[in-house]
């Protein structure tokens, strides 16, 4: 177990023992950062290697069950030298592909270098579940992170924000940082800014509904060299709200270094529920494409993105 030493408030640390998912398992946990209605916990317990390969590492980590009106995240960690490259979020357990995580990317107070953090409030409905963040990692030329923080957000209404990337360098990856662990996002994507190119390669995207008055960060990962961008289109299906699952597939000579959603449509209450790297030829890395899921009313629609490097 490591010894936590930080937290996305920057306050006390405190450590827990976990029973969860695997029963003899250690977690540390820290507090969340000021602002959330009820404090969350980020555990950082075991973090698992996927596969690799291209050099890129794909890891994941679980948290702790989430209890009933709790709010509780999990930290993922790249080592040695390799840094974020990207890295998504799940809900897991019995409110698995129906429920949505939070914050998704290297949050206040974490390593903006090594730690994937995924957050989850589970809203009362007694089920017990648990959250999963994914990170995935790699030595890329020219790496650095771009945030862009809303800091005076109105609750629940929709809220645009964009982290630019450096000229030069394209964006491997992204994510979101929430004040309030119960605010939901419509889309974290990269994006296409003012230039001639009309690829989406500038910078992330977060269209928010913060859950409160707190901040909302877009974080963005952004590096030298070779990407494309490739999108899958889904839509709900006719008749009730029903869970989506889409994927966007890299070629045979590229590898996924992080991916984005995009949910639209006639209903607001459509949604993301999870998104990840997968792997499409059994090889044991997650290397080949960025699948997500959804929940889609009739009508909505929803774009999953992967970001591939060119090998």
């Amino acid at each position: 177990m490591r010894t936590p030493n930080r937290s996305k408030s920057g306050g006390r640390v405190a450590l827990a023992a976990a029973a969860g998912l695997a029963a003899s398992a250690l977690y540390g946990a820290v507090t969340a950062q000021a602002g959330s209605p009820t404090p969350t916990s980020i555990d950082q317990g075991t973090t698992v290697t996927l596969g690799k390969a291209h050099g890129l590492v794909y890891r994941t980590a679980d948290s702790q069950f989430v209890g009933v009106g709790e709010s509780r995240g999990v930290e993922a960690r790249c080592g040695g030298k390799r840094k974020t490259t990207g890295g998504g979020a799940a809900v897991g357990g019995t409110l698995g592909g129906q429920a949505s995580p939070a914050d998704s990317g290297p949050t206040l107070g974490f390593s903006s270098g090594r730690s994937w953090v995924a957050t989850f409030t589970n809203e009362p409905s007694g089920q017990s579940t648990f959250v999963r963040a994914s990170v995935i990692c790699g030595k890329l030329e020219g790496r650095v992170v771009r945030k862009m923080t809303v800091a005076d957000a109105s609750p629940n209404v929709e809220l645009d924000v964009r982290a630019r990337c450096p000229q030069d360098t394209h964006v491997t990856g992204g994510g979101v940082d929430y004040a309030d662990d119960s605010s939901q996002s419509r889309i974290l994507a990269p994006f296409d800014g003012n230039d001639d190119d009309a690829k989406p390669d500038d910078g992330w995207r977060v269209v928010a509904y913060p859950a409160g008055s707190g901040g909302v960060t877009a974080i963005a990962i952004c590096a030298r060299g070779k990407y494309a961008y490739r999108q899958a289109n889904t839509a709900g299906p006719f008749g009730e709200t029903s869970h989506v699952i889409d994927q966007a597939n890299c070629r045979d000579d590229q590898a996924v270094t992080g991916g984005g959603v995009n949910v639209g449509g006639a209903s607001p209450t459509a949604r993301w529920v999870s998104g990840g790297p997968g792997d499409n030829d059994f090889d044991g890395a997650p290397d080949d494409a960025w699948k997500a899921s959804y929940m889609l009313p009739a009508g909505s629609i929803a774009n999953s993105i992967a970001i591939c490097k060119r090998l």
